[in-house]
């Protein structure tokens, strides 16, 4: 549906004052970090509902490989983020063949994720618990995500299982390994928002089928950007107390942790 056109009017000094006081953005004083839903940006897959035109879900120009806003449901070949934060955590799924779903979540080094680990079985290269749930191991890159229209960077997650378990640990060595240069000097073991990259994806397969998996490739450094600074730190201080909130079925809704 065309988007309705509206004429363009010179306003009065009413209407101004008006117009002033609703861009101030007030209203929103009482809302925390832990009041927002950290959006994902996942890979949409050929069993993705937004790209099955019969599903209620379906988004509008969706199709396998591209990247989603689970919020916003824009969808993108390519985008630009700037890694905040790095997290591993395991989770526990209810089977797709049982109707999926996200049960709980831990943080990696907690003892209760080893203990659970212990009570694991090793089936078709999954970790299954005695009630036939999975148990999967999650790389989560917390991040600011710049879509090109609004000129703010927007805290966002990646989360990385299964096969691209691989991909994430080359990337974040590689991270690791990176360097600023200023001035003349090396400066070593860096921040890991001292670059932007640019991800995309590509199609993978193996035996069992084909998928669409994540690259990426580093851009320029974000010396020029001095607002990402607070947005890490009010990031990783919702890690930390535990304050941040996002929805993991959001995420299995893309297809990333069958293979």
């Amino acid at each position: 549906m065309a988007r309705k056109k509206t004429a363009k009017k010179k306003i009065n000094d009413e209407e101004q004052q008006t117009l002033d006081d609703l861009l101030k953005g007030k209203g929103f004083e009482g809302a925390s970090s832990s009041s927002y839903a950290m959006p994902f940006l996942r890979i949409l897959q050929k069993l993705s509902p937004e790209v099955d035109r019969d599903d209620n879900a379906y988004v509008k120009g969706a199709k396998p490989g591209m990247i989603l806003h689970t919020i916003t449901k824009d969808c993108f070949d390519e985008i630009v983020i700037i890694p905040l934060q790095y997290k591993d955590t395991y989770i526990e799924w209810i089977p797709r063949s049982k109707g999926g779903g996200f049960v709980t979540e831990y943080d990696a080094i907690d003892p209760i994720a080893k203990e659970i680990l212990s009570t694991c079985v090793k089936e078709d290269n999954k970790r299954v618990l005695p009630n036939g749930n999975e148990f999967k191991l999650h790389s989560n890159y917390f991040c600011a995500f710049d879509d090109g229209a609004s000129d703010e960077w927007e805290p966002v997650m990646i989360s990385m299982s299964s096969s691209q378990l691989k991909t994430s640990r080359i990337w974040l060595s590689t991270m690791r390994r990176m360097v600023l240069e200023v001035n003349g000097k090396t400066y070593r073991n860096i921040n890991i928002r001292s670059y932007q990259w640019m991800l995309g994806t590509e199609k993978l397969s193996n035996d069992k089928g084909t998928w669409f998996g994540w690259t990426y490739e580093v851009g320029d450094n974000t010396l020029l950007l001095p607002e990402i600074g607070p947005i890490q730190e009010s990031v990783r201080e919702a890690i930390t107390t535990n304050l941040l909130t996002y929805d993991r079925d959001q995420q299995q809704g893309g297809g990333e942790n069958v293979l």
